[in-house]
């Protein structure tokens, strides 16, 4: 049947009608409707955003369809908006639309977007009556369907004990990314951000693909992940829409240039700053403001470490000591397949769960007096209590004994008690020993000759490689360099330049830093 006016008059070649429409929850501004395009005996749907009906062309977008009046296509967009109407009233043909990933509410149940597919206690599924936005369902967890919940949650925890004491906080900072939009129903904090350190070759980018990454895209390479070149603002894009998943931003590493390193470090700071914020930031687009937040995870992998103790207390630091060697390709299969069954059996549990974190909570809270990095610890006890309901699902699914569930709990709390205790003491390094104190520093290392100096009126004389090893050693930052030293010297005033306006001077015919000792 062919599209006709309201005088019957026909209007094209074709018919085109409305299949389906679906709206966000609680939201019916917001709808996408699917129609269907009957030309002969051939038919094709098309999905369109209810608010670009206007710019709805078939015949551009379905070959062999044409218009015969001239006002055929503002027309045949009158005759679906009455149709969206009508469905509206009926609610006949009318479905959900998932506008973001992660946890959903669907009376009486919690569900798990997770790309194209539903997690609900039935399993992971084809969305029924729904939709899930384009951007979303093109995405797909790398999991194993043949695995059961047991053999996939053995598996992950053998492969956690391969990679020492660095995959558990690792993957259970994916749990608790995608606990993202949960945390606030508990009043719990939802800023911290993971940070992987350690030298170029040691398996940092390795363990955030491994067991952070655990999202594919439509051509099979793993999605939200982004190096560290990437512009700011795909990288603030991919933090605002990627609700309850990990997004990691890869390689923040050295560079020789002074510049370049300073920018790098500027980019982790402000990330850090953007992964660990709970509210959202304003930027001008245009004329409008738009806001943006994080809704999921941040990974970082790099080789600079944190010069502001704010910084630090807003990251969970993983620092990297050696190559991780012992590692399998099949590890990330097993962590996106287990992580899969954890959000099934927790849609089963979850209110269970979440009564169990609200006691636990107010129990770590009323245990702890001092509140010492206040925002660390809690961070820290979120990642230890969703390792612990990681664990209780795996004895509940008879992956481990009571005995093997109690040796791994002990294990993750040993090692989240040593990220706290070495975030503390980098903390309290970093707090003792800013530019601003470099002064006592200095003097107090002439005082003990640490390094070759000469005495002037006012002044210590020091060789820039001299005191850059001196202040690397004392201050445990093999990152410092020569050149960075000076500039915070020069920020500090503490520099006595020469007339030519160098930052060195000659001492008997040797160019040395000229420092001020003066009080």
């Amino acid at each position: 049947m062919r599209s006709k006016g309201e005088n019957g008059a026909e209007l094209a070649n074709f018919s085109c009608k409305l299949q389906h429409l679906y709206h966000a929850p609680g939201n019916l501004s917001r709808l996408t409707l699917v129609l269907v395009v009957t030309q002969g005996v051939r038919q094709q749907a098309l999905t369109i955003d209810y608010d670009r009906l206007n710019q709805l062309d078939v015949q551009r977008l379905v070959p062999g369809c044409v218009y015969l009046a001239p006002r055929a296509k503002a027309e045949i967009a009158k005759s679906i908006r009455l149709e969206v109407a009508q469905a509206l009233q009926s609610e006949a043909q009318v479905g959900v639309l998932y506008t973001q990933s992660g946890w959903q509410s669907k009376a009486p149940e919690r569900i798990f977007v997770a790309g194209g597919a539903v997690i609900s206690q039935q399993g992971i599924t084809a969305p029924t009556n729904a939709m899930i936005a384009e951007d979303i369902s093109s995405l797909h967890l790398a999991m194993d369907d043949s695995l059961t919940p047991e053999q996939a949650s053995e598996l992950l925890l053998g492969a956690l004990l391969n990679y020492e004491d660095y995959a558990i906080p690792a993957f259970s900072y994916t749990l608790y990314a995608m606990l993202h939009s949960v945390w606030p129903e508990v009043k719990l904090p939802t800023a911290c951000v993971l940070n992987l350190l350690g030298n170029q070759g040691f398996g940092k980018t390795t363990l955030a693909r491994t067991f952070c990454a655990l999202y594919d895209d439509a051509d099979g390479r793993i999605a939200d992940f982004y190096d560290a070149s990437s512009t700011a603002a795909s990288l603030r894009r991919a933090l605002d829409t990627a609700r309850d998943r990990v997004v990691v931003v890869d390689d923040l590493c050295r560079s020789t240039s002074t510049d370049e390193m300073q920018q790098r470090r500027n980019l982790a700071s402000r990330l850090v700053r953007s992964g660990a914020n709970e509210s959202s930031s304003a930027q001008m687009a245009g004329d409008k403001v738009v806001h943006f937040g994080c809704r999921g995870g941040l990974v970082m992998t790099g080789e600079l470490p944190f010069k502001e103790p704010s910084d630090v207390t807003r990251c969970i630091i993983l620092d990297v000591k050696e190559p991780l060697r012992k590692g399998s390709p099949d590890d990330h299969t097993f962590a996106a397949t287990a992580a899969v069954a954890y959000v099934q059996w927790l849609c089963a549990h979850f209110t269970e769960e979440m009564d169990r974190l609200k006691t636990d909570s107010q129990g770590f809270s009323d245990r702890d007096t001092s509140k010492k990095h206040w925002r660390l610890k809690k961070s820290l006890f979120q990642l230890d209590w969703v390792f612990d309901s990681f664990l209780r699902f795996s004895k509940d699914v008879g992956a481990i004994s009571e005995t093997a569930q109690h040796q791994f709990e002990q294990q993750a709390s040993d090692i989240f008690q040593g990220i706290f205790n070495y975030e503390d003491a980098m903390v309290q390094r970093l707090e003792n020993f800013q530019p601003s104190r470099w002064q006592h520093l200095i003097m107090e290392g002439a005082r003990q000759n640490a390094f070759p100096y000469k005495l002037k009126p006012g002044c210590i004389c020091v060789k820039a490689d001299d005191l850059a090893r001196f202040l690397r050693d004392t201050l445990q930052n093999s990152f410092l360099n020569r050149q960075e030293i000076i500039n915070q010297l020069k920020l500090q005033n503490l520099l006595h330049m020469d007339k030519s306006q160098k930052s060195t001077k000659k001492v008997s015919g040797v160019r040395m830093l000229h420092i001020d000792v003066s009080e």
